[in-house]
């Protein structure tokens, strides 16, 4: 009598920053693609972990919690509470030894992950992680490393179609996170810019802070022109998030996770760059269209060390100016 052959088990632990979660998609994409019957355990953290909903695929969700999981012996703990029945795969997303770890603890039988030297240990198949390289290729690595398929040439993935938040509202408006800001205020060239529309629509969201942020967002929107139409969104729900922004005429946004992931959902974006690198973390593997505006010092390579006396240089000023014509000419609107 012929017998059902079990399902595999793949078990991923995503990364900690919420921009690496996303800009990991790309490559469990190709991993359902690879494993299409597979059964794929996501082991994220509790912070935003609604953004797997996004996915065009199923999974299972399983919540780690960065503050209660701090050494081995947490990891253990958690691996035996964990709700998996075996695992075939362990796919280890970041390098911090309580993530390598993970995968011994629950017995995986291929344990991929980022490592070099004694933390080999923990892993079947340990990868050098790429210097230098954009974030999702770095994990296209790991993929390559233990299935031997090729990565398709200029990769773009897009997420499942979401439903509208607005529904009963169908004017075109412009999503606008206004994270981060300086504390007890936000910067003034937002109400620059803004004033410079009219007949307009807004929604203005925090995707971090939005407790804070929520705070200060009425005041901001009573100095703005009533000539232009303003939403709120304040909801910390990442799914919500994604149906406003799967139906905006386009995003402004100080880069980030939000910029990523309104290209995911096929949004198109406009990223203003004050630090960090866009060459790692933009958001090149996603469906929708983006530019950059880049306000880092070109001359600054790395980070220089503090010398005694020396004058502190001023933070980068968006110009309102250009950031008006530039949505005018990215979104037509």
């Amino acid at each position: 009598m012929d017998q059902t052959p079990e399902r595999i088990n793949i078990a991923v632990k995503m990364p900690a920053s919420l921009q690496e979660r996303i800009l990991a998609f790309p490559m469990l994409h190709l991993l359902r693609e690879a494993y299409p019957d597979a059964d794929i355990h996501f082991i994220c953290p509790e912070h935003k972990i609604e953004v797997l909903y996004a996915l065009p695929f199923d999974g299972f969700w399983h919540p780690w919690k960065e503050d209660e999981i701090q050494t081995i012996f947490d990891v253990h703990r958690f691996a035996v509470h964990l709700n998996i029945s075996k695992v075939d795969i362990y796919i280890s997303l970041g390098e911090n030894i309580n993530e390598l770890a993970l995968g011994r603890f629950i017995g995986a039988k291929k344990r991929i992950g980022f490592s070099d030297g004694w933390k080999n240990w923990f892993l079947t198949t340990p990868v050098k992680r790429p210097i230098g390289h954009h974030v999702s290729e770095d994990f296209y690595a790991l993929f390559k490393q233990f299935t031997n398929r090729r990565i398709p040439e200029k990769m773009q993935v897009k997420g499942k179609e979401m439903i509208p938040f607005y529904t009963d509202d169908e004017t075109p408006y412009l999503a606008v996170d206004l994270w981060p800001f300086s504390p007890g205020k936000l910067d003034n060239f937002w109400l620059q810019y803004i004033s410079m529309h009219e007949g307009k629509k807004f929604v203005f969201f925090f995707s971090e802070e939005e407790a804070k942020g929520a705070l200060l967002a009425e005041r901001f929107v009573a100095k703005l022109p009533s000539t232009n139409k303003y939403e709120l969104f304040l909801s910390p729900d990442w799914i919500e998030l994604g149906k406003m922004l799967t139906h905006a005429k386009g995003l402004v946004a100080r880069g980030g996770a939000s910029v990523s992931y309104a290209t995911y959902l096929g949004t198109d974006a406009l990223a203003i760059y004050e630090t960090g690198e866009p060459r790692k973390d933009a958001p090149i593997p996603f469906y929708a269209n983006w530019q950059l505006m880049d306000l880092r010092d070109p001359t600054v390579t790395q980070a220089q060390p503090k010398v005694e006396g020396a004058s502190i240089k001023p933070k980068p000023q968006v110009d309102p100016i250009e950031l008006y014509k530039k949505t005018s000419e990215m979104f037509f609107f």
